[in-house]
């Protein structure tokens, strides 16, 4: 069952017939089941996202340590010539 506005008012109303009433809350179901499924699937995208992030994050940061270590190696190779 299409939901209009005309429709959901007549469906509190409850001046539907019993087949339009359980047309109309199948619909709704329907329509809770695919929100709670994108809401599902955007929170695994999030965390996806958040584990790359994070991942990216501790890649740069371990190249971020070499290179400190290697200026530190040639400051102490520098320093002892």
């Amino acid at each position: 069952m299409k939901m209009t506005d005309e429709t959901l008012s007549a469906f509190l109303d409850n001046e539907l017939t019993d087949a339009e009433m359980e047309g109309l809350r199948a619909t709704l179901e329907a329509s809770r089941a695919e929100a709670a499924a994108a809401a599902e699937k955007a929170a695994a995208e999030r965390s996806a996202a958040a584990a790359a992030h994070e991942a990216e994050a501790g890649a740069l940061r371990q190249e971020a340590s070499g290179l400190r270590d290697a200026l530190a190696a040639q400051r102490d190779r520098a320093a002892s010539a």
